[in-house]
């Protein structure tokens, strides 16, 4: 059974068991209004009277139900809660099992790029336009705060591309590229990947 089949099985219980607590909250509140049926609002227990005992019994079973009321709603809620949240992951989450998972995924990377270079694109707009007062900034640090977009989002949407790059290389079955493998002397340009020729 694939994943996304045994997610939306998983999905379903939990409604179903969302909607039986749900019943059983309901059936528990009734309980207890029922229990206090016979004892007009506000009546007090009149300690001595042989009405004394079956009034102190009626008020634990009316307290009861709605405590068991309260648990089973929110048992309910926690569930359909857990049920939505599998639902929502399942509609953006691409499994490799799926059969549509390669198309998906070369969409998932055309968007990621675009945003890249969108990002990109921004940065160098503002740095043209904004130039005098990033260069009055007295730290590099201070400067790349200033841009629309920080070295670490281009990083880790950077990282991301490559993840599902190598995701689509498996799912097609071809073999990833080899590394490099560079001399011990190479200088930091040529390990960075930069090497002019």
């Amino acid at each position: 059974m694939r994943r996304r089949e045994r997610l939306e099985r998983r999905a379903e219980r939990l409604t179903e068991w969302a909607g039986k607590r749900a019943q059983k909250s309901a059936q528990a509140f009734d309980a207890g209004r029922r229990a206090t049926e016979g004892i007009p609002f506000g009546q007090p227990i009149l300690v001595g009277h042989h009405s004394e005992r079956r009034h102190r019994a009626a008020l634990d079973r009316a307290d009861a139900g709605l405590r068991k009321g309260i648990e089973h709603a929110q048992m309910a809620e926690s569930m359909n809660s857990r049920a939505a949240g599998i639902e929502r992951a399942l509609d953006r989450s691409i499994y490799d099992d799926d059969p549509d998972a390669l198309d998906r995924l070369r969409a998932k990377l055309a968007d990621l790029e675009a945003q890249r270079a969108a990002m990109v694109e921004a940065n160098k707009a503002y740095r043209k336009t904004h130039r005098a007062e990033l260069a009055a900034l007295p730290s590099a640090y201070e400067r790349s705060r200033m841009v629309p977009h920080a070295g670490y989002e281009l990083s880790n949407l950077g990282g991301t591309i490559t993840k599902t790059r190598e995701r689509i290389t498996r799912l097609e079955g071809t073999p990833a590229p080899a590394a490099a493998v560079l001399s011990p002397a190479a200088g930091p340009i040529e390990r960075a990947g930069l090497i002019i020729r």
